[in-house]
């Protein structure tokens, strides 16, 4: 028995230090393979008993990479002098650290283009000739003087010719003025309606007063739109010019073409009209406004009922004066003779 304890107690004085030692070796491992890491680069704190061998193969694996770590610490003069609480460097370079990409934002979209308004449509203009001033008052006109006679003696005088003219008024002759040589028919009516429209003033030419002398102001005419006989009156009337802005877009209007400036029975382009509607309607200088001829009345065959005949777009004309009341037109252009009693009416798109 006594042998048998003495037999125990030599097993346990070996196995006792085996123990000690493993304990310790258990509590030194968690802290000697103590890394850190230092502005991206990691690094390995030296503890009693290492060697570059042994620190490379615990963090390559393979221990004859030590010379990677001599290379990448410059401040270890000999590879087999370590120091206890110094610093390995375990990378060449400071580890990269992934940062988030970040897309950049797109690009703003290019400007949007200036919008151009069109331009806007050139003007257009219309130039009246002749007695285009011609119009129709309400009430006979008072004549300011009269046409006595020619220098030359002449019973009708026409361009260029010297006239010697009597005022009888009193008002509306003088030296250096303007004035018109007319004719007053008698009064005007409706040719639908048979009613009262006014008496027309249809202007035979112009003339200019460049003197007075003994009782008779002497004038020149300058233009003669026809013949013009003696004793024709003349006025001082306000005419508008003569190159006259086309304005294609009239009022809604529609009325009747009443008489024509001139004794032709069948009208054309560049012929003077009068129409039955005026400022009071909307109507303005260079409205322009289409002629239209109404259709015929007829006895259809075979059973011989009247109908009438669709109307028809024969022409345009435009607008050079304008009263309250009534107008005066110059046919633009015609496909057909124009005759008075013909309706026009605002152009249609």
């Amino acid at each position: 028995m006594r042998r048998l304890i003495i037999a125990w107690l030599g097993i346990l004085a070996l196995v006792m230090p085996l123990q000690l030692m493993t304990s310790a070796k258990a509590q030194e491992a968690p802290t000697r393979w103590k890394t850190i890491e230092e502005g991206g680069v990691r690094y390995h704190i030296i503890v009693r008993g290492d060697t570059l061998w042994d620190i490379s193969e615990h963090y390559f694996g393979n221990p004859f990479d030590w010379p990677k770590l001599w290379q990448w610490n410059a401040r270890i003069l000999n590879p087999h002098w370590i120091y206890p609480g110094n610093k390995i460097r375990l990378t060449p370079f400071p580890m990269k650290v992934e940062e988030e990409k970040v897309a950049p934002p797109p690009p703003p979209p290019p400007p949007a283009a200036p919008v151009e308004e069109a331009p806007p449509p050139p003007e257009k203009y219309f130039l009246a000739i002749g007695n285009y001033g011609s119009f129709i008052s309400p009430v006979p006109v008072v004549p300011g003087g009269y046409i006595q006679r020619g220098v030359q003696r002449k019973p009708y005088l026409g361009d260029k010719d010297y006239v010697y003219l009597s005022q009888e008024t009193g008002i509306g002759l003088e030296t250096g003025s303007i004035v018109y040589a007319y004719s007053q028919p008698e009064p005007l009516y409706h040719p639908i309606s048979r009613k009262f429209i006014g008496y027309m003033i249809n202007l035979l030419g112009r003339i200019a007063i460049h003197d007075f002398r003994e009782g008779f102001y002497e004038g020149y005419i300058e233009e003669a739109y026809k013949e013009i006989p003696l004793k024709t009156p003349v006025g001082a009337f306000s005419i508008p010019d003569a190159k006259i802005k086309i304005r294609e877009k009239a009022p809604f209007i529609e009325g009747t073409i009443i008489a024509t400036g001139n004794e032709k029975t069948e009208l054309s382009e560049n012929d003077l009209v009068f129409l039955d509607r005026g400022s009071a309607n909307g109507l303005e200088l260079g409205h322009v406004l289409s002629i239209i001829h109404e259709g015929d009345i007829i006895q259809k065959f075979p059973k011989g009922d009247s109908a009438q005949l669709p109307s028809r777009n024969i022409g345009k004309l435009i607008i050079v004066g304008s009263m309250e009341k009534t107008s005066t037109a110059i046919i633009m252009e015609s496909d057909e003779p124009v005759h008075p009693g013909y309706s026009f009416a605002s152009q249609v798109d």
